[in-house]
């Protein structure tokens, strides 16, 4: 809990944004039971081990095959299964691509889940693997992104960028106003790519 403690408040205001403001900004506007599901990547390794789970099944992260682009089609069922829950899918910009269509089925159901996508417009986990393996000799890390916030809005679904540690609260509110209406909404948080700690 010390650890966990002193990690937030070294990033209470931290720019770009860091990782683990967003985990606690997070956990704070969610119940104990509702569920959370990350994606590959490399916030879930800062979910892993900083965000807090007080019931059984409500932190699920994809290990195993660790499959990219898993938590919005897992968040879309999670929904269809506990619809008196909040749901929200954790993702990366690269993963998110990898199953981005979902998001249509989300419209079409009213399903009103919660995706935040981290974009640091990159495969972060292999950038960092090919920094330590390969000595900095970099390829194919680096994407080509939409406009997320655009690409979620063309489908019907609400679409809101954060960039500074400030608009978090801000963000996650209007969110919880517009899945009231039965929208799926998608928070863009513009992360460091190189963020470690």
């Amino acid at each position: 809990k010390e650890l966990i403690k002193s990690s937030f408040n070294d990033v209470t205001h931290g720019f770009p944004l860091k990782p683990l403001r967003i985990i606690q900004e997070l956990r704070q506007n969610l119940k104990r039971d509702d569920i959370l599901i990350s994606d590959v990547g490399a916030h879930k390794i800062w979910i892993a081990r900083f965000y807090p789970a007080y019931e059984p099944n409500t932190v699920i992260i994809s290990n195993g095959f660790s499959s990219m682009g898993f938590a919005l089609p897992a968040a879309v069922s999670a929904k269809m299964l506990y619809p008196e829950k909040n749901v929200v899918a954790v993702i990366g910009d690269g993963g998110f691509m990898m199953t981005a269509h979902e998001l249509a089925t989300a419209v079409k159901y009213n399903l009103p889940i919660l995706i935040c996508l981290f974009n640091d417009s990159a495969l972060s986990m292999v950038k960092h693997s090919q920094k330590i393996k390969y000595e900095e000799r970099y390829i194919d890390g680096d994407l080509v992104n939409p406009d997320f916030v655009e690409f979620a809005r063309s489908f019907g679904a609400y679409g809101h960028r954060v960039e500074k540690p400030g608009e978090i609260r801000n963000a996650l509110v209007k969110c919880r106003e517009m899945m009231k209406e039965g929208k799926p909404c998608l928070i863009e948080f513009i992360v460091d790519a190189w963020e470690t700690r």
